[in-house]
């Protein structure tokens, strides 16, 4: 076994959705995204606009009504939405039905309006004074007028400013939203865009994004990527998420998100690099984050309450957990490596091996499993136990038992000080291999993937007690005792056991089939599956399916764990935490109805200097392992 305690670069990247023409989308060019009343997406596209529900697009087009495919912008009032065509006519989408108004539309490209007023106006050729030209309808009497270069708009360069289609009013240099009142700093030149959050307001300005109080006094001043009107012709846009995250696009710069009071970028974690245009951001109803490109269709990050950690140039097959001893530290596993998390969400590198690795607590201890180590080993620092074996069954003061090999009992007892290691075998030899092992009620429970049985065990032979009545069709993955119901994963089902016999069976959790059930873990009252397609949390409080369309990146499932208000998911494609405010919801089904408002978890990051961990790797064999 090679260990090796330097630190392993890790990334975050978040959860995302990817749509294209291969979906249905009429088109993977998509310039402006709004939302129904209905809370249906609606996209705007060089090929008519569409109306996404979660599930299905809709496509609208010119046999429907449009005067020409361009819909360059979508925007929702109160009892319509506003379709503005590249040079075309204005045009609104009413009661399933396209309604065409007088008004002619030559370049402008974004819509917005009041209560009695339409804006349309063009965000790139701006005027000198770097404003946006625009016109206006009024809708009382649909009269037209051009925008006028009043002091209004030497410092704010859209035509107006707007919040959940709330006019945020500028006058005599403050900005009035609701029962906010805030004073502008002189500091602030240009203003592009204003979002009110729940205990400040961000101002978007050339340079800088300004966080006020809502006194007008300067919280944050953060640089921008680039500056907005140095490009005439730049497109960028500014939104703020249901978890008060800013984020930014700029084009041939990329996307986007503050943390701490830094731009970190993140299109190359959904699928994007930086050269890819970016049209429009949008935040909808349920807090997710749409993001609509020029050429690569439709993305979409459900939340950043969760995320997935991966290691570059590195195994991201994660396969297993340990809680530390003292409860303050997560043990990670990949096939070839272990991590440690602490409280502050800091994972860092415990070891690397050649030989396959896995991890898991028996009873609060800690316990490393690998094929062949020499010797056995313990790690002082973290109190992990090394084991050349496949199991743990048993452990107590003055004996272990463990399952080794294919078939085979090791145990290990103390004796007037010294340590007697014997290893015994069926009495009648057969080709099996058992899976595991657990002691129930002083009874010994061998899984060998046809059947369940009880077997004992003297100093020389496992001899077979009986086998359970029950009748289970396919190979059985794993089986747990809850409470005294037990619980067997078999043929793409659980079945319960009490007393001998199939008291219930589970196919289906929140009409999604189970497929491929590999593990069985209990934690706090809910029962957690482990699947080939997915993750199912099963309780009395309701049930909730975690998979690759919402939270993540792969279904294969393998093991999963808490720590820290962290549900932490181990796949074949990445670290997956999840917070526990998402966790503790119940899903209907396993798409897009999960609603998210809830505060934000700081990020899993590795130890940012360059120096090596310090783990002193005690290496002891494992009769000094009895003394501990």
């Amino acid at each position: 076994m090679v260990f090796n305690s330097t630190l392993t670069s890790a990334q975050t990247r978040y959860k995302s959705f990817h749509f294209s023409t291969d979906d249905g989308l009429p088109s993977n060019i998509i310039y402006s995204i709004a939302e129904d009343n209905n809370h249906n997406l609606v996209l705007g596209t060089d090929n008519g606009f569409s109306v996404f529900d979660g599930n299905i697009f809709r496509n609208y087009n010119i046999k429907a009504g449009l005067n020409n495919p361009y819909i360059v912008s979508v925007f929702r009032d109160k009892n319509c939405i506003w379709l503005l065509n590249y040079n075309g006519q204005l045009q609104k989408f009413q009661d399933g039905k396209i309604l065409t108004t007088s008004v002619f539309s030559e370049y402008q490209n974004q819509i917005v309006t009041t209560n009695d007023t339409v804006f349309l106006y063009s965000s790139q050729n701006r005027s000198p004074n770097k404003t946006y030209s625009f016109i206006s309808i009024n809708k009382s009497n649909s009269r037209v007028s051009k925008g006028l270069k009043s002091s209004n708009f030497r410092r704010i360069a859209a035509p107006v400013l707007m919040q959940n289609n709330i006019e945020i009013v500028y006058k005599n240099d403050f900005i009035a939203y609701q029962n906010h009142k805030v004073k502008l700093p002189n500091e602030i030149k240009l203003i592009h865009k204003v979002v009110f959050r729940k205990n400040d307001v961000c101002v978007l300005d050339d340079d800088f994004l300004f966080v006020l109080n809502f006194q007008g006094r300067i919280l944050s001043k953060i640089k921008l990527p680039s500056n907005l009107s140095s490009n005439a012709i730049y497109k960028y846009d500014f939104v703020v998420d249901s978890l008060e995250n800013c984020w930014l696009s700029i084009q041939n710069k990329g996307l986007f998100i503050l943390q701490d009071n830094l731009w970190n970028s993140i299109s190359e974690s959904i699928g994007l690099n930086n050269q890819d245009n970016i049209n429009f951001l949008y935040c909808d109803y349920f807090g997710k984050l749409w993001i609509a490109t020029n050429e690569k269709g439709l993305f979409c990050i459900p939340s950043t309450l969760n995320e997935i950690i991966t290691f570059k140039n590195s195994d991201n097959y994660f396969t297993g957990f340990a809680n530390a001893f003292d409860g303050k530290s997560l043990f990670i596993a990949t096939r070839f490596g272990l991590y440690s998390c602490n409280q502050e969400n800091e994972v860092r590198e415990v070891l690397q091996t050649k030989v396959g690795i896995k991890i898991d607590n028996f009873n609060k201890m800690p316990v490393l499993y690998a094929q062949n180590p020499k010797p056995d080993a313990l790690i002082t620092d973290t109190k992990i136990l090394f084991i050349n074996g496949k199991q743990l069954i048993e452990k107590n003061e003055n004996s272990s038992i463990f399952l080794v090999g294919n078939n085979a009992i090791a145990i290990f007892k103390k004796e007037k000080g010294k340590i007697i290691e014997k290893r015994i075998q069926n009495k009648i030899p057969k080709k099996e291999k058992i899976k595991s092992v657990l002691k129930f009620k002083n009874e010994y429970y061998f899984n060998n993937g046809q059947e369940i049985d009880v077997r004992t065990f003297d100093g020389n032979f496992i001899i077979k007690k009986r086998t359970l009545k029950f009748k289970i069709k396919g190979f059985i993955e794993d089986f747990s005792f809850i409470n005294d119901t037990l619980w067997i994963a078999a043929n793409n089902a659980v079945y319960k056991v009490v007393d001998e016999k199939v008291v219930d069976s589970i196919v289906t959790i929140n009409e999604v089939k189970l497929d491929n059930v590999r593990k069985i873990k209990q934690i706090d009252d809910a029962v957690f599956l482990c699947a080939g397609n997915g993750l199912f949390k099963v309780s009395k409080n309701g049930n909730f399916v975690f998979n690759k369309f919402n939270f993540l990146p792969t279904n294969d499932v393998y093991n999963v764990a808490f720590f820290n208000k962290n549900l932490f998911v181990a796949t074949n494609n990445g670290l997956v935490k999840i917070d526990q405010l998402i966790c503790n919801k119940n899903s209907k089904k396993p798409n897009f109805d999960v609603i998210y408002n809830q505060k934000l978890v700081k990020k899993i990051q590795l130890k940012s200097n360059q120096e090596s961990v310090s783990v002193t790797l005690n290496i002891q064999n494992f009769y000094a392992l009895q003394n501990q």
